[in-house]
């Protein structure tokens, strides 16, 4: 057995966390709850649920990161490489590499699904990016690209099709 401490969980106990509990994420529309950092995964997994109404996520590609989506509640549509998928309840869908998409909810029920990365790290993303779109708000302006950009290229995002 390797003597590594990078190998070894950072936490021996389980954790559990009821439905409201997590780092809590706001993005517009969206709240998302962070419910595995990567603390206990030696950041090799990252877990978070996403939650929201009536909201569209730009198009992108992300080439450093791996992600897979499976939604709990309502229903999403996604584009990825051209085809266009409505996605229901039970429905899971692994994004590949490099392949640009976007998920969007018009409904007016909420919309309830878990995104699982691969490294953990990628959920840091949505913390800075929501660190510059409130950089915005508090200017009391729309975000613009060069709000979000520089989070993007920072976490291997590309974002447009």
């Amino acid at each position: 057995m390797s003597s590594d401490a990078s190998m070894a969980p950072s936490s021996s106990s389980p954790t559990v966390l009821s439905r409201d509990e997590g780092e809590v994420i706001r993005l517009g529309a969206v709240t998302i709850f962070v419910k595995e950092d990567g603390s206990r995964t030696r950041g090799t997994l990252g877990l978070a649920e996403f939650r929201g109404k009536g909201f569209r996520i730009p198009p992108h590609a992300h080439g450093a990161h791996d992600e897979t989506l499976y939604l709990l509640e309502g229903e999403l549509n996604i584009t990825l490489g051209g085809e266009t998928f409505g996605l229901k309840a039970g429905d899971a869908l692994t994004f590949p590499l490099d392949v640009a998409h976007t998920t969007w909810h018009d409904g007016d029920s909420e919309a309830r699904f878990l995104v699982q990365v691969s490294p953990a790290r990628a959920l840091d993303y949505f913390r800075d990016l929501g660190v510059a779109l409130g950089a915005a708000a508090r200017e009391g302006r729309p975000p613009a690209p060069d709000d979000f950009r520089p989070v993007m290229q920072r976490y291997g995002y590309k974002p447009g099709f």
